[in-house]
């Protein structure tokens, strides 16, 4: 029960700094990231809340990691979904009053790419977890075992669709949307690199106090 409990901290952690990437990006106003477009645009059609389909669009790749690699599944996979939304209505709200979006140009930067990197550390430090990993990255991991194609070719992919809709139902597009699109899935990759290389030496770490206790 420790351990899970452990887990699904973890788990919360890493979708909390999910929610500040994305909040700094709707602070900034220079253009969301992909997804966002997409709720943005499809919002702006349907006068839908952002919330419910943002809800929407969670189950649905869920369900779609469930059929296509369930194994990758877990606790935590259910966590990012369940724990998104107030993670990211609560740096929303930290954020808000800075006014990021009255500030000069290059401090907005600044803040789309510090959202950016929390993003992207999001997504890796999750596909490290053993208790399960990210919906969208469940579904990522089966088209790279079957095509052999990077995480980033995939992630651009998958990025420039949700952008490509979202602009045409009238979603905003501007700087930080490219610098997404274009450095998502390889941040992704090389934090993923950083995460995995003190993985192990924590556990050399593990055996070694291990020996020296025995």
């Amino acid at each position: 029960m420790k351990k899970l409990f452990k887990s699904i901290i973890k788990g919360v952690l890493a979708t909390f700094l999910m929610g500040i990437g994305i909040a700094l990006f709707i602070a900034c106003e220079l253009g969301s990231d992909p997804i966002t477009v997409f709720l943005d645009g499809f919002n702006r059609v349907t006068k839908v809340p952002v919330s419910v389909i943002d809800q929407i669009i969670n189950l649905v790749i869920l369900f779609l990691a469930f059929i296509m690699n369930r194994n990758k599944i877990g606790v935590n996979t259910i966590v990012s979904v369940l724990a998104l939304g107030i993670c990211i209505q609560i740096p929303t709200m930290l954020i808000n009053p800075l006014k990021l979006a009255l500030q000069a140009t290059y401090v907005r930067i600044i803040g789309i790419v510090i959202g950016q990197l929390c993003l992207a550390l999001s997504f890796a430090w999750m596909q490290s977890f053993k208790d399960g990993i990210n919906a969208l990255d469940c579904i990522i991991f089966k088209i790279m075992e079957i095509t052999n194609f990077k995480y980033r070719t995939i992630r651009i992919i998958y990025d420039g669709c949700f952008i490509s809709i979202g602009y045409l139902l009238g979603g905003v597009v501007g700087i930080g949307t490219i610098i997404s699109l274009l450095t998502n899935g390889i941040l992704v990759e090389k934090f993923r690199g950083v995460i995995n290389h003190l993985n192990i030496l924590q556990d050399k770490f593990s055996e070694r106090m291990v020996k020296n206790n025995g």
